[in-house]
């Protein structure tokens, strides 16, 4: 994880209370892990899950585990953590619910992965719309064609697979959908996106 994005993880979390129980999903076993985010140095126990689990993270049990069923019963964590893994799932919406299930009501979700962004095309093919002359030179010159009608996004870094770029309206609209206090932040050339939102509370019957 660039230290960037991990000093950003951490900006992000600070705004929030941890305690109780933290999940990280997609634990890998050095400095970078999310579990060794300053913010968290109180809470009450620290667990992470890995496809290449069970090991050890330097005092952190990590267990063996699939992020679209994960071994945990519902209501378990009170933050779970996830980055850079829902780009090289096939079937991430899995692994979205199953974070939300295991999260209790009140509990912090933060997800993080590559993003794509809109550039300044939109801006360039309205001006460029204006004028004949450069309507016409869009039209035969390629690079200009390509300049108007490309986004910027990570490059592919299968692991063994990857799948999927995530645009901030996903995270809002898709992956955060249904949380509260959410909050995004995209970031760095190529961008990177990271959203954050807390699991409703259960309304009681008389409310």
């Amino acid at each position: 994880m660039h230290p960037r994005i991990y000093e950003r993880f951490e900006r992000i979390c600070a705004q929030h209370k941890w305690s109780g129980r933290v999940l990280e999903v997609g634990t890998i076993p050095d400095q970078k892990s999310l579990l060794r985010m300053r913010c968290l140095e109180g809470v009450r126990e620290k667990l992470g899950l890995d496809l290449n689990g069970p090991f050890d993270c330097d005092g952190i049990p990590v267990v063996k585990g699939n992020a679209n069923d994960l071994p945990f019963e519902d209501n378990s964590f009170d933050g779970v953590l996830c980055h850079a893994v829902i780009e090289h799932d096939p079937f991430f919406w899995r692994t979205v619910s199953e974070a939300r299930r295991v999260a209790k009501p009140g509990g912090l979700i933060v997800f993080g992965g590559p993003a794509f962004v809109e550039l300044t095309g939109e801006s360039i093919r309205q001006r460029i719309a204006k004028w004949p002359i450069t309507r016409k030179l869009a039209k035969k010159s390629r690079v200009v064609d390509c300049v108007i009608n490309s986004t910027l996004c990570f490059r592919v870094h299968a692991a063994p697979g990857d799948y999927y770029r995530f645009g901030e309206q996903a995270f809002k609209e898709v992956i955060l959908e249904g949380l509260d206090e959410i909050q995004t932040c995209v970031m760095m050339t190529p961008p990177r996106i990271i959203g954050i939102g807390r699991k409703p509370l259960i309304k009681s019957a008389a409310a």
